[in-house]
This record gives C-alpha cells, structure tokens and sequence, in this order.
C-alpha cells in the first residue's frame, strides 16, 4: 500500500504539471533598451593668442601679463569629465577646473593682469571674456569697446565668443557631436596696444606701446584685426559611423610693431606682418597611420609671400615665402644686442610644461597607432633683454598649442534607431493574432540626413514561423501590402530628409499565418549628412559623409496553436484537472497514512 500511494501522488501531479503548461504555453522575450555607451576614453585641447606679452618674471609671479585675443577649447570624455585646471606654456589657466563637464570653451579679447600667479585670472583688465561649458550644451558672447587703461592697454573692440557641446539625446554616447563642434572658442581684438612706455595719457590710445597690433604705420595693405579660433571637433575616420578627433587654433594677425616710440612719426624698432591665416592641426582617429600634425596659412600657395620685416625707415628687409619658414630649422631675423632676439618660422615642437621654456628641437608627437597626437608652435617668438632669472620679457606672436587623444578604432556614432512590437506575443487563428512594429529613425545631429533608407529584416529566429504583412504606414518601397504568407521579408522604405533634431516614424502590421515559432525584428537606417550648423573651414567636414545604424532585435513570439477544445475551455479543463489530480494525491497520502 505504501508503493502504490507514492506513485500515485507522482502521477497525479505530473499530470496536473502537463495540463496547465499545455493549456497556458507562451513566450515573449524582451528586447535590450539602446544603451548611449559608457565613458570614452577621448580628450584634447586647442588654445592660442595671436600675441602674448609677460614682463619681469620671477618665483612664479610675474610683474605684468597681457592676451590678445585669447581662444581656448577642450573637451574630455571620460568619467571624471574636465577634472583640473589646465595650463598652457605660458602658465596661465585656459580651461578651469570643470569636473563632470564634457566640453569647455573661452575667448577674450583683451586682458592685462598685474602680479599675477599661474592660479590668479587676469583681474586689472578682463575685456570680453565669454566662457561656455556642456551637457548641457551652452553658448556665450560679449563684445564692446574698449576706452583704454593707460598705461597698460588700448583696443578699438574687443569680442570674445564660446560654444560647447554635448549629445544630450541619451540614444549615442554625448561625445557624438556631428555637424558642429564639440567646442569652440574665438578671441577677437582690433587696435590692440600693450604697455605705453611714453607719458602722454591725453588720449586712450598708449603714445608709445611696447607692443602693437595695429595699421598704424604700415606700409601696403592695412590691417588692424587680430583674432584666435580654438575648436575641438569629430572628424571622419575612414570607416563606417567611425570618427577621429581633431584639435585646431586658426589665427589671423595684425602688423605686430615693436617698441614704437611715437605714432605721430611712425619711429619704431621693428614691424611683423603676418600675411594669411595661419593654422595648427592635429588629428586623431585611432587607426595606424590616423595621427597627424599641419601647421602653416591656410588655403595659401607655397609660393606666396607669408611674412614681411618692415624696418624702421620703413622698408621691407626680409619678404619670406612657405618654403623659407619650413625648412628643417626656423629663420633667425634679427638680433639686436641687449634689446632682442627674434625668432621666426620654427617647424611644430612638443608642448612644452607649463612656466618652461619650449624646446625648438623637440618634436611633436604622433603616436604610430593613431591614438594622439600634440603640438606648439610659434609663428614668431621673441626674447626681450632676456636675463636667466627674471625674464625682462617674453613676446610670443602666433602662439598654438593643440593635442587630442583617443581610443583605439577612434568613437563610433550611429543612427539611432528604435523600435518596438505590441503585442510582441501573437496567436494562429484567434486574438491577438497581429503585432503592430513600430521603427524610428532619430536625427540627433547637428546635420539634416539626407536621402534616408529604412530597411526592416525579419527572419525566422526559433522554429518554422510564418507571417503575413496586411497594412504599413506610410507605404512601403517594397513588398507590395498586404502580402501572402512569408517566412522573411525585407521592407523597404525611402524616408527623404530627416532635419537636424527630428525623427520620423512608420509602423508594420504582421499577422500569424499556420506556423509558430519566434520571428527576430532587427530595422537599419541610411542616410549622407548635408546643411551641417558647425565651421567646416578645415576640410575635414562631414556634410556629406554616409550614416548608418541598426536597432536592437525585437522578437514576435508567434503561440503554437492548441488542438481539440477552445483555448478558454482548454484552460478550464487543465485547471479542473490539475485541482482534480491535486485532491486526489491528497486522498491517497490520507489513506497511506491510516494503512
């Protein structure tokens, strides 16, 4: 009795078991959400001022500093953000601490400090000075007049603008800033003067500027702007969704004169004219051969003439052409005894660590892996009774410091596309027997996406599964709607221009046919950028560079049909019979007992 009571309790609820998982069976797997990536390991910076003057140095405290047109940008894409205050050669600060901040931009158009410390901002003169920091993205700009500080400072106008970015969408990495930059920042100074050494204060402008950036005296054409742009920016990688980073300082820069006594006679020691645009590049996007570094005028022939010494009869001494500055060394224009040392043309250099003289042998550096890339130049550097310690004075004129690192294979930044199916579990031959797809196509980009293509694979994932398609909004390219019975099928839309900040939608009506089994949804996107918002004057633009992405699998369980009773009635009947199969293992445990 005691065996036959034990088997008939296993029986009893293996079979209740069977009939309830027969009775309720289905299967609706969930699909992953779009994860935006995790920190990347990507940063670099770019800053520069056409013309940098600091006086008397000594013990890290300098007498007097002074910037024209200032612009600095950086961006850092790992967890701790912008962490610490960087400083450039000259030790001072061009981004602040910015702890969690992804990207950093400044530019000012003039400013003067008095005993200042590398941790001290120029605080006498701070004339339009405009900072911008992201996520979340933020822009600024302030300009005006400046009336003069004689002694110390003079300029007609003075601007100083900021942007900085971050994708903020939470579909791709925030890095993944297309179409504009990530940063970017713009120092601007017209007539600017720096330190009056004559005694005249009737009138704001300085009667005797150690140093002028100005048309005054010149002779040819007349230019009096100065003006420094510092960006930070992705760039194409040479694969699919694959960018580098670049990190560029472009500068414009008006007649630098030198130790002019008197504007009213033009008398002075010498005149720099810088002709052209001057830029320093470097790139990286993480593949062999992907770092590289530019320095020179932009878009100018190799033959033009890039550089004028103007003497103080005025006449031109020394007309130099590209080849003449890159050469294997730099120009050695003037050496005046106990007044200056002039040097011009010097080939890209290492950066050199803050508050330390830069090395002119050095090189800049270009990993061979294309992860980094750095360099600093000077278009003409200048050291003015130049003592061991203090320094008289450090004249630097066309100074650039840029540098950019990223992972290996560069940052990946795709199309996001999402999608989703209702019901995701269907029935053969009673409700619900058909899921509604639903794919967006996000345009979270700084570009309008051109020329868009939407492709929807299905295919059979688990079993025999077949399906029809009855209805699509809006109607696809291909197949014709509604369809016979398939087991895969590629449904094609044409989704013309998506605009920068803009989505667009279909849906897909799929009905279960005879077969059940599990279907994988997977939808891709293609589309060329165009109307992009961001400064593209490097030739490294992405307007009209190709762009894809795939959604996540989203799985459409189709339910086995069930034979013979209703599925209503079926469930009944196996919960009866699991009730049934339950007291009777229940009976028979009783009776075992009292036997």
């Amino acid at each position: 009795m005691r065996v036959f009571g034990r088997r008939g309790r296993v029986a009893a609820s293996a079979g209740g078991a069977i009939l309830l998982f027969c009775s309720i069976f289905s299967f609706a797997p969930i699909a992953g959400a779009q994860d935006p990536g995790d920190p990347v390991d990507l940063r670099g910076f770019a800053t520069g001022q056409p013309a940098h003057v600091s006086a008397l140095e000594s013990g890290g405290t300098r007498v007097a500093d002074a910037e024209i047109a200032w612009s600095g940008a950086a961006v850092d894409a790992d967890a701790d953000g912008l962490k610490g205050a960087k400083l450039n050669e000259m030790n001072r600060i061009f981004q602040p601490d910015k702890s969690g901040k992804l990207s950093y931009a400044r530019g000012s158009g003039l400013e003067i400090g008095l005993g200042t410390t590398p941790a001290d901002p120029n605080t006498i003169i701070l004339a339009a000075l405009a900072e911008a920091d992201a996520a979340p993205s933020s822009d600024a700009t302030e300009e005006f007049a400046v009336e003069g500080a004689d002694p110390l400072a003079y300029a007609s106008l003075v601007r100083g603008q900021a942007v900085a970015n971050a994708n903020e969408s939470g579909l791709v990495p925030d890095v993944c800033v297309l179409g504009d930059d990530l940063s970017r920042g713009l120092g601007f100074a017209a007539d600017a003067q720096l330190v009056d050494a004559g005694a005249d204060t009737a009138s704001p402008e300085l009667d005797g500027p150690l140093v002028a950036l100005d048309d005054q005296d010149g002779p040819g054409v007349k230019r009096a702007v100065s003006q420094s742009l510092s960006r930070m920016k992705l760039v194409p990688g040479g694969a699919a969704n694959n960018f580098g980073l670049m990190a560029e300082v472009r500068q414009t820069i008006a007649p630098v004169t030198l130790l002019r006594a008197d504007p009213t006679d033009v008398t002075r020691a010498i005149t720099i004219e810088v002709l052209g645009e001057w830029v320093l590049r470097v790139v990286a996007n993480g593949k062999s051969g992907g770092a590289s570094v530019f320095y020179g005028p932009g878009d100018v022939s190799p033959q033009t003439d890039i550089l004028r010494i103007i003497d103080s009869d005025n006449a031109v001494t020394d007309i130099l052409k590209f080849q003449d500055i890159f050469g294997p060394t730099g120009f050695t224009a003037l050496n005046i005894p106990g007044v200056l040392d002039l040097t011009i043309g010097e080939d890209p250099r290492a950066i050199a660590a803050p508050g330390q003289d830069p090395d002119p042998d050095s090189k800049p550096t270009i990993a061979a892996n294309g992860t980094a890339a750095s360099a600093a130049v000077d278009v003409v550097r200048i050291q003015l009774l130049s003592q061991p310690d203090p320094q008289a004075a450090d004249i630097r004129v066309g100074h650039m410091e840029v540098s950019t690192e990223v992972p290996t294979g560069g940052v990946n930044c795709p199309i996001p596309v999402s999608k989703s199916a209702d019901p995701d579990n269907i029935k053969i031959q009673e409700e619900p027997d058909t899921s509604t797809i639903e794919i967006t196509v996000h345009n979270v980009y700084d570009c309008d996406l051109e020329d868009v293509v939407l492709t929807d694979h299905i295919t059979q994932q688990t079993g025999e599964p077949d399906f029809k398609l009855t209805a699509a909004d809006p109607t696809p390219d291909s197949p014709d709607i509604p369809t016979g019975v398939l087991t895969s099928a590629d449904v094609k839309w044409s989704l013309g221009t998506i605009e920068k900040g803009e989505t667009k939608s279909v849906t897909l009506d799929l009905q279960s046919a005879g077969s059940g089994g599990i279907l994988r949804d997977v939808a891709e996107a293609s589309g060329s950028f165009a109307n992009c918002e961001g400064q593209d004057a490097s030739g490294l633009a992405i307007a009209g560079l190709d762009l894809s992405g795939l959604s996540v699998p989203v799985d459409v369980a189709i339910e086995t049909p069930v034979t013979g009773a209703a599925a209503a009635q079926t469930v009944a009947t196996g919960g009866g019979l699991t009730a049934a199969a339950a007291g009777f293992g229940l009976l028979l445990r009783r009776r075992n007992r009292k036997t």
